[in-house]
């Protein structure tokens, strides 16, 4: 299995380098290559992540290390993931993408088999454009707001080669429009759009099987699960928890201390994910920050 890692600083300013972030990439691949060991990992960067990374010495963490190369007229500073179905539309085999901020805590090889999967299902009460957005009508192959979920794809496995081109071409296709039609009114809701909703959308109109990690919806607008579940999901929301976590707008939370997230703790939290690898001293890892790395 392809398992592959995006990672563009769209800033491109050195503070993106975050303590935080850093340590969270590299224990979301220890933590993969920890419970799948015969899985091929992927990273993508940017020349600048690239060289960073080297400082680091990290990059032996992945099997492969690619440099974005692009040619599409995205804004990516704000379209920050913009990236990530670049490639996807590229693939030749069947593959997986996680982001960096996602963890996994299990083997799950027998549920990679013939059908799709993303992490979880949530609602649109926010982060989202939705059918009356004037900007959406005016694209060459409109989305058309069918139904009222998104995929969550902080995780997400394509088995069908075919299905991941098509998906990502297209999310590729509509944020250059988005970038031309907009300009300095783009937001991050033409993103979540094209990049979750549009999937979820595709994954319904043509019939095409799929599953999510946690069978309990996320609430955009309170930003938790609710009791809510979807008939699609692997796990309930105690087996999601013991299985995977995706940190998503917790980061901002650690970051600041708040709504119970401590950042010490956290930090020493995903130390201890790397240490279980085995694959990285924690010692040789904070010698390199110290000398490194200049954001918290």
């Amino acid at each position: 299995m392809q398992v592959k890692w995006v990672y563009e600083n769209v800033t491109g300013y050195d503070s993106f380098y975050s303590k935080l972030n850093i340590t969270l990439l590299i224990a979301s691949v220890c933590l993969w290559k920890k419970y799948h060991p015969k899985h091929i990992t992927n990273l993508y960067v940017d020349n600048i992540t690239y060289d960073k990374l080297i400082l680091l010495d990290i990059l032996y963490l992945w099997d492969n290390v690619e440099i974005l190369k692009y040619t599409d007229r995205i804004n990516r500073e704000i379209l920050w993931a913009g990236c990530k179905p670049k490639v996807i539309s590229q693939t030749k085999t069947p593959m997986l993408i996680v982001d960096h901020d996602f963890l996994i805590f299990k083997n799950i090889d027998e549920h990679l088999k013939d059908e799709v999967i993303y992490s979880y299902d949530e609602d649109m009460s926010q982060w989202y454009i939705n059918s009356d957005d004037e900007y959406n009508k005016q694209l060459t192959d409109p989305i058309e707001f069918v139904q009222d979920k998104a995929a969550n794809v902080s995780f997400l496995y394509l088995p069908d080669v075919n299905f991941a081109i098509e998906y990502g071409q297209q999310t590729v296709d509509r944020l250059t429009e988005f970038t031309a039609l907009l300009g300095d009114n783009l937001n991050t809701g033409y993103l979540s759009a094209c990049e979750q909703y549009e999937l979820k959308e595709m994954l319904i109109k043509s019939k095409i099987k799929h599953k999510t990690l946690n069978q309990n919806i996320y609430s955009c607008n309170n930003l938790k699960f609710k009791e809510e579940k979807n008939n699609i999901g692997i796990w309930d929301l105690k087996e999601s928890f013991l299985s995977y976590k995706h940190y998503g707008v917790d980061k901002r939370n650690i970051f600041d201390n708040k709504k119970g997230h401590k950042y010490v703790e956290s930090i020493s939290y995903l130390y201890r994910c790397i240490k279980a690898s085995k694959l990285m001293s924690i010692e040789y890892l904070e010698d390199k920050f110290n000398k490194h790395i200049n954001n918290r």
